[in-house]
């Protein structure tokens, strides 16, 4: 008995359905005949057996790094899974620092997890502690909020005037706290609570921030965006006074919401 082979040639075309998938006035449907927008999956959700999702490229950190120069303005909104944190954390993927879902933000070249975008809000919190200083700081990660800064006595930083510049963003080039350029992150809250003095006698030490977090709290502050801020206003104090800040980024500077004066 002879076999026989039947070859089927398919021509698509507007309201066609082949293998599962629809083409309906220019969108695709998947598990649907009829699809309502540019790409519309329809799953099982009655049956227990069909695990129903999407799963996008799944990358280790350091196979992404790999790629960043293929990404550019056209790959705008990309959606890629971090399963492995292998590689530096430098260049497009200096945010990649936890497994998960990245998108890739093309004006700032950069991947930010979907979790802890600062497009978006998080109530994430750490403690910070150990020894940090001007020249190994501690630099805000994309996702933390809540920061509770527990810096050893053996820290070094400060505030005065002549370390900090005249000239916008008037940075302070003796912080041991380093936080992101405001420019780049419109919106983003954080807050920190210096609670170092909390650990026993003698444990309290103060924090200082690279960029001036504005409040109205240190007397006489400048009510202009081209005059150097209060020096209190790099500094978060243990102990009661000024413990704790929380601020947001305006798109230019970051603003204090909240500052704890006693």
């Amino acid at each position: 008995m002879k076999k026989k082979r039947i070859i089927s040639v398919l021509f698509l075309s507007a309201g066609s359905f082949v293998f599962g998938q629809a083409i309906t006035a220019g969108n695709v449907g998947i598990g649907t005949s009829q699809p309502i927008t540019t790409l519309h999956i329809e799953g099982k959700a009655t049956s227990a057996s069909v695990p129903d999702g999407l799963t996008v490229p799944r990358l280790t950190r350091a196979q992404l790094s790999a790629k960043n120069n293929v990404y550019t303005a056209d790959q705008n909104g990309t959606l890629v899974f971090v399963t492995t944190l292998d590689g530096a954390a430098t260049g497009k993927v200096i945010n990649v620092t936890t497994i998960g879902l990245y998108f890739y933000d093309a004006p700032t070249s950069r991947w930010y997890n979907v979790r802890y975008s600062s497009f978006g809000v998080t109530e994430s919190f750490k403690a910070i502690s150990g020894t940090y200083s001007p020249a190994v700081p501690y630099v805000v990660q994309p996702d933390d909020y809540i920061l509770l800064l527990r810096y050893s006595t053996t820290s070094t930083g400060g505030n005065s005037s002549g370390n900090i510049n005249n000239t916008a963003p008037f940075i302070n080039n003796t912080a041991n706290l380093i936080l992101p350029d405001p420019t780049t992150c419109p919106g983003r809250v954080l807050h920190f609570v210096n609670d170092s003095d909390r650990f026993g006698t003698n444990t309290g030490a103060n924090v200082y921030t690279n960029y001036p977090m504005i409040s109205n709290g240190s007397g006489n502050e400048p009510n202009a965006y081209n005059i150097r801020s209060n020096n209190n206003n790099y500094q978060i104090q243990y102990g009661l006074n000024y413990s704790q800040w929380k601020i947001i980024s305006d798109g230019s500077r970051w603003i204090s919401l909240q500052v704890v004066i006693v």
